[in-house]
């Protein structure tokens, strides 16, 4: 393996805090820190499959500037989706 290389199994996750509530700006969510970095990558393409997918349905049941919208986040999302499969791909090819 060369140095531009990336093995994910030599990485893991740290915790970071998500979804900010109420007026005093707590988080209710966190990434538990010590996750697999494959692991927590393939999730995250799974969880943005799931995004588009909602996204592509929300596109279909709207129209006009609200049609343009809904699709420019179904790109955003694939965008977001073939970076992170693209690191699977590279790291272990666990992609699906």
């Amino acid at each position: 393996m060369n140095n531009s290389e990336l093995n994910l199994s030599q990485h893991q996750t740290q915790t970071i805090a998500f979804g900010t509530y109420a007026a005093d700006q707590q988080n209710l969510f966190a990434v538990r820190a010590g996750i697999n970095a494959e692991d927590a990558l393939a999730h995250a393409s799974l969880l943005l499959g799931c995004a588009a997918a909602n996204a592509y349905e929300t596109a279909d049941q709207v129209s006009g500037d609200e049609k343009h919208l809904a699709r420019s986040v179904v790109c955003l999302i694939e965008m977001a989706k073939a970076a992170v499969d693209a690191v699977l791909v590279r790291g272990e090819g666990r992609c699906t």
